[in-house]
């Protein structure tokens, strides 16, 4: 069967962000990767390697056959669990400002939180995909559904790594509620997960700090509200139009980590208001493609796919520009396509291969029912002709 199109929307979209994150991961490092590693070029060229590995990853996964892989969801879930288990053995995990997120072999590191992200959307799709198994075991698919999500959010939690966790909860609970599942299995999901980010917050005496912080970063402009603070002058300074590409001053050793947390800072302060709107418009473009592609399904586990990998995208990068706006407190994660990347980079490009492929399957087969359609409403007019040539012949 020949293989349609790539979805241009999402396609366009998607070389935008990574041209406009290589330009801004570049005037955002420049100095700190000279005054680290004597080499401007440091950071910049890694991202480039990882973008590169991205693309090819994006178009594997638009080339493969999705549902040929639904009977190893779970088998890859466990495959999952032990890397993310890896990290806490001594020679496996690398701790970096004072977090263990990252499996080191030699010089290559990963992080198998990032992974988790897509097998378990992959695997949650699977599971609640299955109508009949929803309505005569409801109980029994959302004790699995419990149990997954909780263990991977168990692993990842003891990293730490908040922002990832409430990630997960987040679109997972947007899944579960997709998927039709009774409402008070949904309410109970909602609960569980208030219940747990309140204790990840009350009982972490820093991450409360945090939470304090961010509702009133002045009252402690050097220490836990320094991040904030520097973040909100740095799109202050901006104003509409920017300041220009490479004039940021707050990258210059005031806004902590500006080419991978807070690059939408820097962002917002040499490309301004109008920057800000761009990316803001390019991801909505992502979202509400990748919204239509999910309604437009055929099937219901490629539907709950496209709504996961579309959602894992669009969360992250809302959570992102909303921490550096001070609209949440401080999560760490990345902006994908934009922030210093690595095994981010890797996995959003995969999430955006699979929404190609899932828009292309879909175009594709409605191509063929409006073909099969044409044909028959053209043989019907060519009965009616023969028909009525007949009668004539007849009187």
């Amino acid at each position: 069967m020949k293989r349609k199109n790539i979805d241009k929307t999402i396609l366009y979209s998607v070389l935008f962000l990574n041209a406009i994150g290589f330009v801004m991961i570049f005037s955002a490092s420049n100095i700190l990767a000279y005054e680290d590693y004597g080499d401007s070029y440091y950071f910049i060229k890694r991202h480039g390697l990882w973008m590169l590995c991205g693309f090819l990853s994006m178009f594997l996964f638009f080339m493969l056959e999705i549902d040929r892989f639904r009977k190893v969801s779970f088998p890859l879930i466990c495959l999952m669990w032990i890397f993310l288990a890896l990290i806490f053995l001594p020679g496996f995990g690398r701790t970096v400002g004072g977090a263990t997120r990252w499996i080191g072999v030699g010089a290559f590191t990963f992080q198998p939180a990032e992974f988790s992200k897509l097998i378990l959307i992959f695997h949650l799709a699977n599971l609640l995909s299955e109508k009949k198994r929803i309505t005569n075991e409801p109980s029994t698919i959302f004790l699995h559904f419990i149990i997954v999500v909780g263990v991977t959010v168990g692993f990842i939690l003891f990293q730490p790594d908040l922002g990832t966790v409430l990630l997960i909860l987040i679109v997972a609970g947007i899944l579960l509620y997709l998927a039709e599942i009774k409402c008070y299995y949904v309410i109970a999901y909602t609960f569980c997960t208030v219940f747990l980010c309140s204790l990840m917050v009350f009982l972490v005496p820093w991450r409360f700090k945090r939470v304090l912080a961010f509702m009133d970063p002045f009252s402690d402009p050097l220490g836990m509200g320094y991040q904030l603070i520097q973040s909100l002058l740095a799109i202050a300074r901006g104003g509409i139009t920017g300041l220009g590409i490479g004039d940021s001053k707050q990258k210059l050793f005031y806004l902590p980590e500006p080419h991978t947390d807070f690059v939408f800072s820097v962002l917002g302060e040499e490309l301004g208001l109008i920057g800000c709107f761009l990316v803001l418009l390019l991801f909505s473009l992502i979202l509400l493609r990748g919204f239509k592609i999910a309604y437009n399904c055929s099937s219901n586990f490629q539907s709950l796919l496209a709504f996961g990998t579309t959602l894992l995208i669009s969360v992250q990068g809302l959570l992102n520009m909303s921490v550096a706006t001070g609209l949440v407190p401080t999560t760490g994660i990345p902006l994908p396509m934009i922030s210093l990347g690595g095994s981010s980079l890797l996995i959003t490009h995969s999430s955006i291969g699979i929404l190609m492929n899932i828009s292309a399957k879909n175009s594709l087969k409605s191509d063929y029912e409006s073909f099969g359609k044409s044909k028959r409403v053209q043989r019907v007019k060519n009965f009616k002709k023969i028909r009525m040539r007949n009668l004539r012949g007849q009187n």
